[in-house]
């Protein structure tokens, strides 16, 4: 199953995902799918709300019966989804999501993240950006868990490699 932004602001993120889950499914399926058996993917728009992301993914356990989970496109929509892939014990492979109490605060043993979160892209960017290009920092962000997860892992490793954040907006 599939549940992913395609419509709303975060929609962007979700058609990346969902091209690069369908990518993956076509090498699976030249493959002779996964264990000799075919691979279906079921995909639904949750818009990038979190009320819908949740109801959707019940419904793709419960109802259609998904094997696995691959989305979380958005922060936003991601960290409603954790608990319940906790209590229905089904894998959510996270896309795009870089909130670090995906994989963090909020980690289970059925949450696997495939791309950095926000901790490792701040480690990762500091020494560059005070190296190279400031010393002194501002920050416009989300106030929701991914902008806050970006503020506070790049003004501590900013700080690390003799920058500063000034402001967060």
């Amino acid at each position: 199953g599939a549940p992913l932004p395609l419509s709303g602001p975060a929609a962007p993120l979700g058609q990346h995902s969902l091209w690069g889950t369908q990518a993956a499914l076509r090498v699976i399926e030249s493959r002779g799918g996964i264990a000799g058996r075919s691979v279906q993917l079921i995909v639904e728009d949750d818009g990038g709300r979190p009320a819908d992301a949740v109801k959707i993914l019940r419904k793709m356990i419960l109802q259609d019966g998904v094997d696995a989970v691959i989305g979380g496109a958005s922060s936003v929509d991601t960290v409603p989804m954790l608990p319940v892939a906790q209590e229905t014990e089904t894998l959510l492979l996270v896309t795009v999501a870089e909130s670090d109490i995906i994989t963090a605060d909020k980690c289970n043993r059925y949450t696997f993240r495939l791309t950095p979160d926000a901790r490792a892209k701040a480690r990762a960017m500091a020494p560059f950006l005070t190296s190279r290009v400031a010393k002194k920092w501002q920050f416009l962000y989300w106030d929701n868990a991914f902008g806050q997860s970006m503020l506070k892992w790049f003004t501590e490793e900013l700080q690390k490699t003799g920058g500063e954040v000034t402001q967060g907006i």
